[in-house]
């Protein structure tokens, strides 16, 4: 390892050599190389094959989780939400699940409250922009989740907003969304040398649905009620877990329609059942 001296101070890499700081030096190495073929074979490796290995099914769960979550994905996740999933996965799902290391059991349903808050956008949490308890509720076969929206009250005049509801500015309206998806547990299978899901048939469904647009300064004096129901099936399968997300979305009647406010929606997963 060589020390970096003089006026030129840089971090990064430059072909075989990485150049970075420590305890206020600038220091210089060559990359270290293992050949892959000893990585996959060699039995010094083979913590680290194991470790890969759930690292890999933890970014596919990741991957299948997001795609149950299509028709909302766009407008709601931040950046690095997949890294974020797959990190949670790896490092507190797969621990709870039976087997050896590397050909752990991957389900949702072993820690459910693990994943429950995890925000789409880790600056926009839904509880935290929408303090009003909301009540999730599934039906018996698992198929349908209904969600109880309370009775909402005001300040001591009409134009105060609600304390519970932190709108962006220039917003007059809000909705509130119910999105349901599943997804199944993952298992090891030797003959493939790689995970699966249990119950392919039932994983990656959905149902989407919303209020109409409430006027923010207007409290709803009655509790309302969304229920999204999945089609498909008329029992959910025991090894498939059924995720309940809460979203909000703002919007202005600053002309003659309403116009949805960018980069003020938030959404995370609310229950697990």
């Amino acid at each position: 390892m060589a020390e970096l001296k003089g006026i030129f101070r840089f971090q990064g890499s430059i072909d075989q050599f990485t150049v970075y700081e420590i305890n206020g030096k600038t220091v210089v190495r060559r990359k270290a190389h293992i050949p892959k073929e000893k990585i996959l074979k060699s039995p010094s490796y083979q913590r680290r094959r194991e470790t890969m290995a759930e690292f890999g099914a933890s970014s596919e769960v990741a991957k299948a989780l997001r795609l149950s979550w299509v028709m909302v994905r766009k407008k709601f996740q931040g950046p690095y939400i997949s890294g974020r999933l797959s990190g949670i996965l790896k490092s507190k799902v797969c621990p709870a699940g039976a087997g050896n290391l590397g050909q752990r059991e991957i389900s949702l349903l072993n820690c459910p409250q693990i994943l429950v808050g995890f925000p789409f956008h880790k600056d926009r949490p839904f509880s935290k922009i929408f303090a009003y308890p909301l009540t999730l509720t599934p039906n018996g076969s698992r198929t349908a989740v209904t969600l109880t929206l309370p009775e909402t009250s005001f300040g001591a005049t009409p134009e105060a907003a609600s304390p519970a509801i932190q709108a962006p500015a220039g917003a007059t309206h809000y909705r509130i969304l119910l999105l349901v998806s599943t997804l199944s547990s993952y298992q090891y299978h030797p003959d493939y040398k790689g995970y699966q899901p249990t119950n392919p048939g039932q994983s990656g469904k959905y149902a989407l649905v919303q209020t109409p647009w409430i006027p923010l300064r207007e409290p709803v004096s009655d509790p309302t009620h969304l229920e999204a129901t999945l089609s498909g099936f008329a029992l959910l399968a025991p090894e498939v877990a059924l995720l309940a997300c809460t979203g909000i979305e703002f919007a202005s009647n600053s002309g003659p329609d309403l116009v949805p406010l960018p980069e003020s929606q938030a959404m995370e997963i609310a229950a697990i059942f």
